[in-house]
Protein backbone atom coordinates (compact mmCIF):
# COMPACT_ATOMS: atom_id res chain seq x y z
CA UNK A 1 0.00 0.00 0.00
CA UNK A 2 1.36 3.77 -0.77
CA UNK A 3 1.59 5.73 1.93
CA UNK A 4 1.79 10.01 1.36
CA UNK A 5 3.56 11.64 3.93
CA UNK A 6 3.05 15.08 2.89
CA UNK A 7 5.93 14.79 0.35
CA UNK A 8 5.47 14.93 -3.26
CA UNK A 9 2.14 16.32 -5.29
CA UNK A 10 -1.08 16.33 -4.29
CA UNK A 11 -2.40 13.45 -6.58
CA UNK A 12 -5.03 10.79 -5.31
CA UNK A 13 -3.52 7.56 -4.94
CA UNK A 14 -5.24 4.35 -6.05
CA UNK A 15 -4.90 1.46 -3.95
CA UNK A 16 -6.78 -1.06 -5.44
CA UNK A 17 -8.70 -1.41 -8.92
CA UNK A 18 -11.63 -3.55 -9.45
CA UNK A 19 -14.36 -3.58 -12.13
CA UNK A 20 -15.13 -0.39 -13.34
CA UNK A 21 -14.49 2.07 -10.28
CA UNK A 22 -11.44 2.49 -8.53
CA UNK A 23 -10.34 3.28 -4.39
CA UNK A 24 -9.08 6.22 -4.09
CA UNK A 25 -6.98 7.68 -0.81
CA UNK A 26 -6.58 11.27 -1.79
CA UNK A 27 -3.92 13.24 -0.18
CA UNK A 28 -4.88 15.09 2.99
CA UNK A 29 -4.15 19.05 3.28
CA UNK A 30 -4.91 20.53 6.53
CA UNK A 31 -5.14 23.92 4.72
CA UNK A 32 -7.56 23.23 2.82
CA UNK A 33 -9.36 20.12 3.79
CA UNK A 34 -12.10 19.10 1.54
CA UNK A 35 -15.81 17.57 2.76
CA UNK A 36 -16.65 14.40 0.63
CA UNK A 37 -20.26 12.58 1.18
CA UNK A 38 -21.40 9.49 -0.53
CA UNK A 39 -23.65 10.45 -3.45
CA UNK A 40 -25.96 7.41 -2.46
CA UNK A 41 -26.56 7.66 1.36
CA UNK A 42 -24.68 10.83 2.44
CA UNK A 43 -22.14 9.55 4.81
CA UNK A 44 -19.35 11.78 5.56
CA UNK A 45 -16.01 9.99 3.56
CA UNK A 46 -13.03 10.99 5.83
CA UNK A 47 -9.94 8.65 4.18
CA UNK A 48 -10.74 6.09 1.18
CA UNK A 49 -13.81 6.30 -1.16
CA UNK A 50 -15.43 4.60 -4.32
CA UNK A 51 -14.52 6.73 -7.20
CA UNK A 52 -16.87 5.65 -10.57
CA UNK A 53 -17.81 7.07 -13.74
CA UNK A 54 -21.68 7.09 -13.77
CA UNK A 55 -23.43 9.42 -16.75
CA UNK A 56 -20.33 10.86 -18.00
CA UNK A 57 -19.64 11.93 -14.52
CA UNK A 58 -16.91 10.70 -11.36
CA UNK A 59 -19.04 9.89 -8.52
CA UNK A 60 -17.76 8.90 -4.57
CA UNK A 61 -19.55 6.73 -2.56
CA UNK A 62 -18.28 5.06 0.87
CA UNK A 63 -18.11 1.34 -0.87
CA UNK A 64 -18.95 -0.01 -4.28
CA UNK A 65 -22.06 -1.74 -2.52
CA UNK A 66 -23.62 2.13 -2.44
CA UNK A 67 -22.37 2.61 -6.23
CA UNK A 68 -24.32 -0.47 -7.43
CA UNK A 69 -27.52 1.22 -5.38
CA UNK A 70 -27.32 4.11 -6.81
CA UNK A 71 -26.91 2.79 -10.86
CA UNK A 72 -30.11 0.52 -9.76
CA UNK A 73 -32.11 2.65 -7.41
CA UNK A 74 -35.45 3.85 -9.22
CA UNK A 75 -34.64 7.71 -10.53
CA UNK A 76 -37.55 10.63 -9.58
CA UNK A 77 -39.39 12.11 -12.09
CA UNK A 78 -37.44 15.33 -11.98
CA UNK A 79 -34.34 12.91 -13.09
CA UNK A 80 -36.20 11.06 -15.90
CA UNK A 81 -35.64 12.33 -19.13
CA UNK A 82 -39.47 12.52 -20.46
Amino acid sequence: MNVDHGHGDASSLSISESGDGEWIVPAVSYVAPNRRFCAFCGRPIARRFWQIAIEDRKRIFCDPTHADYYRTYPKSSDELDL
